[in-house]
């Protein structure tokens, strides 16, 4: 609408109309790559399931990191220790934070602990300078672990 009021302004418009045009389009530019750029950095997005809460940000240091804190679903305590993968490398926890150095490019994510069900983020697309941190939310496995007898 604004384009084509922009647009039909009658041929002898004065420069300042001319100039309140191109500041409007500006005006219009900024906000859109604004709230473009507000909704895909340092927002959460959360799965369907509630099993992760991804929220990314932009490093300062030009690395790519992957941050990850391992939950308890029910209890929303904390786990210690736990296990990822990514691509296939398995990284043990000390503690429910770990922190991974990564290169640009596409990650298969899981996510695991000890009567908790695994959790698997399949394609995790880690750009120059991102830092993402995911929130894992373990619940528990449905099959109760059985000693052998």
């Amino acid at each position: 609408m604004l384009g084509w009021l922009m647009n039909n302004i009658p041929s002898g418009e004065t420069l300042e109309v001319k100039n309140l045009k191109q500041a409007a389009r500006l005006l219009l530019s900024l906000g859109i790559a604004l709230l473009c750029f507000q909704n895909s950095f340092g927002q959460p997005v959360k799965d369907t399931q509630g099993a992760y809460e991804l929220t990314r940000f932009t490093s300062k240091d030009k690395r790519s990191t992957i941050l990850v804190q391992i939950f308890e679903k029910e209890s929303k305590g904390q786990l210690v220790p736990g296990f990822l993968r990514i691509n296939g490398v398995i990284h043990l926890t000390e503690n429910s934070t770990t922190s991974v150095s990564v290169m640009p490019g596409v990650y298969r994510i899981e996510c695991g602990y000890v009567g908790k069900e695994l959790v698997t983020l399949k394609r995790l697309r880690v750009n120059a300078s991102d830092s993402v941190q995911i929130n894992f939310f373990l619940k528990d496995e449905r099959l109760p672990l059985q000693s052998k007898k």
